[in-house]
């Protein structure tokens, strides 16, 4: 029995979920049309946010080297291959209604658009499967939060391998509950979890925690399924170890590159004061999560006996894995928590969708939490540096009242109603936790990586950035093809083909900095496909990223077959240095 259909729960005022789950069903369709336009209105906040940079650099890796002749299978995006098919199917997309370069704002919002349509449809299977074991209001509760903390994500979240990760994630639960059959639920739902792990190994946790999530509506499922991922992943790993071998070659160097992980350094104290730092990051930046102590305690005291600590264990197990994927990175990055705020949502969402004397604090919580991140998320940069704790003490406190308040609303027996209008003032209260990181003055984090990145995108710059790419491929022509020694971005915002499976030369790059590096296979590879490349009309180098000084000397050589000199160089925006190619003597 599941702990939002009561099971053995002592009832903490009027009315049971069946009741609830009546009540709410008897206002459709138009109190649950007013509880999905809170959502709607946030999703269109979003609208206006640029994709991320990691996100950019992807797709200019791909859609420049795809333009070169090289498959999304062979290029190399510092992204595993489910990931880089992923953002290749959601461009060709865009591809279909603008296939012009220099209209990044439009391709944004196309690939948007496109990937919150299908969040929509994942949130339409996880509601048919939570329908076979809840009734209808609980199930469509959950399913509308978890599907807007999805598709209201925060911008360095979104789009994110590890977000992509969160979202398969979440699509297996949906299909493992939808069949009648066990063994086909197993498999429906096994094949998602793969591809969770398949994204990224590090969103390995996301998948347990739909295990969980799966295991607590039915436990012979669960079982099932997890016996069916492992296969998959076994499978999985054998495919990509022995026919796809520059993807696991790709997998060890990438994870050797990361040196500072717990993965090549065991537990330091140092690393576990970054992971409070970047949990506490989270916290501000998603809101919905000072919900989620509250949520806890409404659900543990919902149980008694035995199943209360089995509850508040399952809690506690679930919380230490979203942060096991940020931990184990090593890097403490915010998008390495990106399933934090879908877990956070989706416990409150189990809270709050059984009528409750708890309700209302409920409510409040992710309300007040996210009317403090606001204020906070826009203070001075130098203010949020020196005032982290000092901020998260404020999400704690309102995390500690509400939490006071619903225990003893529910110890005191206060009445608790079911009304139509619960379902809105849900929505409201979700969309305002979510969409707290979108608005314009909130930056990618409170005070760690890119905390200077402000949100609120500058129009004017961006469609002045646009019109000096323009000018760049009228000055060297569209179709010419060129070497690029950029961050990816840069790729995506010019757009001219590369021949190379590394358009963005990472292991080259890095190797600069890195000694060690010239010694993985990947940068060999990288390098023999540089100096095998004598088609390239144009080199278009970022300085301030690629630093040529302290390059190997078979790359200084090859930069040196182009004219860089200041006189020699194709006007281009500031960031870059487009250089042609010397005639032959």
């Amino acid at each position: 029995m599941s702990t939002i259909s009561g099971g053995a729960a002592v009832p903490d005022g009027p009315g049971s979920a069946t009741g609830g789950a009546a009540a709410m069903t008897r206002a459709r369709p138009l109190w649950w049309i007013a509880g999905i336009l809170p959502f709607l209105t946030a999703f269109l906040v979003t609208a206006r946010v640029r994709l991320n940079g990691d996100v950019d650099y992807a797709l200019g890796t791909m859609e420049t080297a795809g333009r070169g002749g090289v498959g999304v299978g062979e290029v190399f995006a510092a992204r595993p291959y489910a990931y880089r098919l992923f953002m290749d199917v959601l461009d060709r997309g865009r591809r279909l209604i603008s296939d012009a370069p220099g209209s990044t704002l439009t391709d944004d919002v196309i690939i948007r658009c496109e990937t919150v349509a299908f969040v929509v449809l994942v949130g339409v299977v996880l509601y048919a499967g939570l329908r076979r074991r809840l009734p209808g209001a609980p199930a469509g509760v959950i399913s509308l939060v978890v599907t807007g903390s999805l598709a209201i994500a925060p911008p360095w979240h979104f789009l994110e391998p590890d977000w992509v990760g969160v979202l398969f994630a979440v699509l297996g639960v949906g299909t493992c509950l939808l069949p009648r059959n066990v063994w086909l639920g197993a498999v429906a739902g096994g094949i998602p979890l793969l591809i969770t792990v398949a994204m990224k190994t590090a969103t390995f946790p996301w998948a347990l925690i739909a295990l969980i999530a799966i295991g607590v509506l039915s436990r012979r499922r669960a079982i099932y399924t997890a016996i069916a991922w492992l296969l998959l992943v076994v499978a999985w790993l054998i495919v990509t170890r022995y026919v796809q071998h520059w993807e696991w070659r790709w997998l060890q160097d990438q994870a050797k590159l990361v040196h500072t992980s717990p993965i090549h350094n065991g537990i330091r104290l140092e690393d576990l004061k970054l992971l409070l730092q970047a949990a506490a990051n989270v916290v501000i930046v998603s809101p919905i999560l000072v919900a989620y102590p509250v949520a806890a305690a409404v659900l543990v005291q919902r149980r008694t006996g035995r199943a209360r600590w089995v509850t508040l264990a399952v809690l506690v197990v679930v919380a230490g894995l979203c942060l096991a994927s940020g931990y184990g990175q090593g890097e403490f990055f915010m998008y390495h928590f990106a399933g934090m705020p879908v877990v956070g949502a989706a416990v409150w969402a189990v809270a709050v969708a059984r009528p409750s004397a708890a309700r209302l604090p409920l409510v409040v919580a992710p309300v007040l939490g996210a009317i403090a991140s606001a204020v906070l998320m826009a203070q001075p940069l130098a203010w949020r540096r020196d005032h982290l704790w000092w901020a998260i003490g404020i999400e704690l406190l309102i995390a500690a009242a509400a939490t006071g308040w619903a225990l003893i609303a529910m110890r005191r027996r206060v009445p608790s109603t079911d009304r139509p209008w619960w379902v809105p003032a849900i929505g409201v209260a979700a969309a305002a936790a979510l969409v707290t990181p979108l608005l314009p003055r909130s930056t990618y984090s409170f005070d760690l990586f890119d905390d200077s990145v402000v949100v609120g995108p500058n129009i004017a710059s961006i469609r002045a950035a646009d019109r000096q790419y323009d000018a760049l491929r009228a000055r060297i022509g569209a179709d010419t093809r060129v070497t690029y020694f950029t961050y990816g971005a840069y790729n995506r915002a010019l757009g001219n083909p590369t021949t190379c499976r590394y358009p963005s030369p990472q292991w080259l790059q890095r190797s600069v900095r890195l000694s060690s590096v010239r010694n993985y296979p990947s940068y060999i590879d990288n390098l023999r496909c540089l100096t095998s490349d004598g088609g390239a009309k144009y080199l278009v180098w970022e300085p301030s990223w690629f630093s040529l000084k302290g390059a190997a000397p078979q790359i200084r050589e090859y930069a040196a077959k182009f004219d860089c000199s200041k006189s020699g160089r194709v006007p281009a925006p500031r960031a870059l240095v487009v250089c042609p190619r010397k005639p032959l003597p």
